[in-house]
């Protein structure tokens, strides 16, 4: 949609309404929804709100109302309101994968490619139910947020990130190196190891991870596991080298001792 078509769109219905769109809100409209896919039903629901919070379509009513961000929460909530409870769990997943956690800075959108996600009825009907509702767009690459403003604004979005950002910044750090394992058909050379791997195996019991994660750190498990047994095995081979060389020096001393003693006078 173009920026005059984008215009037309929020300017006609209000004027064949008999409205005015204040010049200052029109100005804020456009820079909201410039870009952001799906907008019109939200800037629709947003401009009925205004015009019911203060009886003019002006910037000051706009943002008492809430503006857009606050119709996009009633939506996000009314669809998460639809989810049993394994779908409201994939749909907290989905949404967190499709944050970037700010590091002394906001929380922004994030491209989330569809390998990372497991397959299965559950998650697609979240996926049609996010893409329906215009909060989710999907292509054939992968998922994004429909509109930043539901990362900033929606309350139930901000609390989950809250509950564990520590937790959250090692989940992505995890699903980055499968990512670079994958690609590196399987290379040992990319898994965790040591510290890390413990670390991150300790965490994962108490996290939701995509099958893909999981066979990242099992493979993690088995090189640490192959290690630990050669390491045992040559240390098991010292002993009895260990061992040998004490008893061929003990024959040693004894064959010295027992030449010496049965030397003829």
């Amino acid at each position: 949609m173009t920026t005059e078509q984008l215009r037309s769109a929020i300017v006609r219905p209000a004027a064949e309404a008999g409205h005015r769109v204040e010049n200052a809100l029109l100005a804020t409209l456009m820079a909201e929804t410039a870009r952001q896919p799906g907008a019109l039903p939200l800037v629709s629901r947003a401009l009925r709100e205004t015009w019911r919070h203060g009886g003019a379509l002006t910037l000051e009513a706009y943002r008492a109302a809430g503006g857009i961000t606050r119709s996009l929460v009633r939506v996000a909530e009314d669809v998460y309101d639809e989810f049993d409870d394994v779908q409201r769990a994939i749909a907290r997943d989905l949404f967190a994968r499709l944050t970037e956690p700010g590091e002394d800075a906001d929380d922004t959108a994030r491209h989330v490619h569809r390998r990372e996600l497991d397959s299965g009825p559950d998650l697609d009907v979240v996926l049609e139910r996010l893409v329906r509702a215009r909060l989710v767009t999907v292509d054939a690459d992968g998922l994004d947020v429909a509109h930043d403003a539901l990362i900033r604004g929606w309350p139930r979005l901000r609390g989950w990130l809250a509950t564990d950002r520590p937790g959250l910044a090692v989940h992505r750090r995890l699903t980055e190196a499968t990512g670079l394992w994958e690609e590196a058909n399987g290379d040992p050379a990319v898994l965790y190891r040591g510290a890390r791997l413990e670390f991150v195996l300790a965490w994962s019991a108490r996290a939701r991870l995509t099958g893909r994660e999981r066979r990242f750190l099992e493979a993690g498990v088995a090189v640490r596991d192959a290690e630990e047994r050669r390491g045992r095995e040559r240390a098991r081979r010292f002993r009895r080298l260990g061992a040998a060389a004490v008893a061929s020096g003990a024959l040693a001393v004894a064959s010295t001792v027992a030449a010496v003693l049965w030397r003829p006078s």
